[in-house]
């Protein structure tokens, strides 16, 4: 039999799938054809999928341990005497003080209900809950001081295309749905400028401009001094529709093509070039990537870049970040009347606060911090005081879990219904319930309906059942077609966004902010300059994997022997031959990886791939272990990308290695 599905990884894709099950087993999970974006094809990182069903390493009953922290000592334990030990254990935490019961949940199932429902639990405790700041906060900050939101252009224009600049974004391997629009638009005479330090597979299919490694702010204000210099700028939009151009033009009078040339290593003509390219299309597109927003300053280069556009006439409908906006009721979802104002913590941070004692329990679900955190020595440190009551909720027994005191077994996204939203594109898509749970395993929204009843909390809608929850989230959204169009295809359209209209405090696209400034970001965008190198060290960038969502995919070869690419120059220099075994290392920490060698990464720069994990990696650290765990002013966005590392061969080289 066949059933509909959605992928609930963290993906731009949203993938629309057909299951096929035979006497209660995923024979095949292939691409549904009839959607118009994902048109059947699945990516990499959905080879696994029909496995994992009935994979020996899921967990199919709840654990309680039984050695030290870390051990991976446990015993089976029944759901009754789970609930009653965990409800106990957190009753009489929140009793003394709500606060010290901190909530960990991130984007591990983005099912809408699996991902919000669980907030009514933790609001009715008044839990410490943490602001996810690991991902594409930053940008997101930084659109929203510019436009008052981050949603953007709908993919599907691309084709109609005369110019799309892909900026610090590799879709060939993190968003491959995009492909078949971009190639469509090329076919059709547009042009594909791809601005990125490496030399990535997006990079390979358009006109690379191979930027220096933190200089996306600097060719931003240099390409807004040229569109200002040479007239270019659409006068009657920005006197119309911006506030603060002349601070702008002031700004940007001094990011001459020279400078920026030299600073960004395009030279004068690069530089040039693009912006004429820009000021000279009808019909243009910049597609802003989520990794050097993860960088020190990289709010500000985001800031400045998405104002381009509105120098063109176009605003928001000249870019594309994070569409996420589609009008459901999340507020009702999570519960929002029950918050009583509880608190909240950077999840970057979160590790100094476990160390330091500020949390006497932990709720992980949907999440695995002591892969996915940078600085994980220290997290590694909180999560291990035998003070801290750990409760982890997932498939497998994570880094994560096997620093818990009880975990409890979660379902895969094929064993519970569900509706998914993308950020990329504009259809919702559902999520059948193809095959039974494995084992014991249960949903987050069934755990923690137990957990409720299980600590007598009786406030509304803790218990609310499936369909009702599905009938109201349905019914909140505008959209094109009927709930039957959602179960009988797969999918639907939902309504698109008004572009035209900007939710600042002034109504206008504010190219300066009085926000920003009042939040420490500075009214105009700041130039962030150079992270700063000691002598021997290297810049270290730790985007994901083609056949990886971060610490999801761990039986993926990649994560079982994590590697590193260095520049044939820099490799050279260290003694480090390809397949060699190397120590990174910084000042938090040190880090085995296989050696690659390449020209596709810039002199100076490393890339590793994120996010092994630590039980199954040489030495027992990754490279989670020598990124910082520092935030940025653009809403405490995190700065992964902003490690330096030095680097040499783990062993001395024979003559043959």
């Amino acid at each position: 039999m066949d059933y509909f599905g959605s992928c609930m990884r963290d993906c731009a894709g949203a993938c629309s799938l057909i299951t096929r099950v035979s006497e209660g087993r995923v024979v095949s999970v292939g691409g549904n054809a009839e959607h118009p974006l994902t048109r059947g094809y699945l990516c990499s990182k959905m080879s696994d999928v029909p496995g994992q069903h009935r994979d020996p390493d899921r967990l199919t009953k709840p654990l309680l341990r039984v050695g030290s922290k870390g051990t991976g000592s446990f015993r089976p334990i029944g759901w009754g005497p789970a609930l009653n030990l965990v409800s106990d254990r957190l009753g009489d935490i929140v009793a003394r003080r709500p606060g010290a019961l901190l909530q960990y949940n991130s984007a591990g199932n983005m099912g809408i209900l699996n991902y919000h429902f669980p907030e009514r639990f933790f609001n009715v405790l008044g839990a410490t809950g943490v602001v996810e700041t690991i991902c594409n906060t930053a940008g997101r900050r930084a659109l929203e001081y510019v436009y008052g939101s981050c949603q953007g252009q709908d993919p599907q224009v691309i084709p109609h295309l005369d110019l799309l600049v892909t900026w610090g974004a590799n879709p060939a391997w993190t968003n491959p749905h995009a492909l078949p629009l971009i190639r469509l638009m090329r076919r059709r005479g547009g042009r594909h400028v791809v601005i990125d330090p490496v030399r990535t597979t997006t990079a390979r299919l358009g006109q690379h401009l191979a930027i220096a490694l933190g200089a996306d702010y600097e060719l931003a204000m240099g390409i807004i001094h040229l569109l200002i210099k040479q007239e270019a700028v659409d006068r009657d939009y920005v006197d119309g529709n911006t506030t603060g151009f002349d601070d702008l033009q002031r700004l940007a009078s001094a990011y001459t093509p020279a400078r920026v040339g030299a600073s960004t290593g395009l030279g004068e003509a690069a530089v040039e070039g693009i912006a004429e390219a820009l000021a000279r299309s009808r019909r243009m597109l910049i597609h802003i990537g989520w990794g050097f927003q993860r960088r020190q300053g990289g709010g500000e280069a985001v800031r400045a870049i998405c104002m381009i556009p509105a120098l063109l006439g176009q605003g928001r409908k000249g870019l594309i970040y994070s569409n996420n906006k589609y009008g459901f009721d999340v507020a009702y979802l999570k519960g929002q009347e029950l918050d009583g104002g509880r608190p909240r913590v950077n999840m970057m941070q979160v590790g100094h606060l476990l160390q330091k004692g500020h949390f006497d329990a932990m709720f992980v679900y949907n999440a695995n911090p002591a892969a996915s955190l940078a600085n994980l020595g220290v997290v590694e440190e909180g999560l291990r005081r035998h003070d801290l009551f750990t409760v982890v909720h997932d498939l497998y027994l994570t880094d994560t879990a096997l620093l818990a005191d009880v975990v409890l077994p979660a379902t895969h996204f094929l064993e519970s219904e569900d509706i998914r939203a993308s950020y990329y594109h504009r259809y919702l898509g559902y999520n059948a319930r193809a095959v039974p749970p494995e084992g014991e395993a249960v949903s987050n929204r069934d755990l923690f309906r137990s957990l409720a009843q299980a600590m007598d909390l009786y406030a509304p809608g803790l218990t609310e059942d499936d369909e009702s929850l599905m009938a109201r989230t349905l019914g909140s959204n505008a959209r094109i077609g009927s709930t039957d169009d959602l179960y009988h295809r797969g999918f639907l359209a939902l309504e698109p966004v008004d572009l035209s209209a900007v939710a600042t405090a002034s109504g206008k696209v504010e190219l300066r902010s009085w926000r920003a400034g009042e939040e420490g970001a500075g009214q105009l965008p700041q130039n962030p300059g150079p992270v700063p190198l000691f002598p021997g060290e290297l810049h270290l960038l730790t985007p994901a994997h083609r056949d990886c969502l971060r610490s999801q995919d761990h039986k993926q070869p990649m994560h079982r022997v994590p590697s590193i690419l260095i520049n044939r120059q820099d490799a050279a220099a260290r003694g480090i031959k390809e397949g060699l075994m190397v120590l990174a290392r910084n000042s938090q920490g040190e880090a085995r990886l296989i050696a690659r060698v390449t020209d596709d990464v810039p002199s100076g720069v490393t890339v590793s791939y994120s996010c092994p994990w630590t039980q199954l990696a040489p030495g027992g650290t990754t490279i989670n272990h020598l990124t910082p765990d520092a935030v940025q002013a653009h809403g405490g966005g995190a700065i992964f990308n902003s490690a330096c590392i030095t680097i040499e061969p783990a062993e001395p080289a024979t003559p043959d290695t």
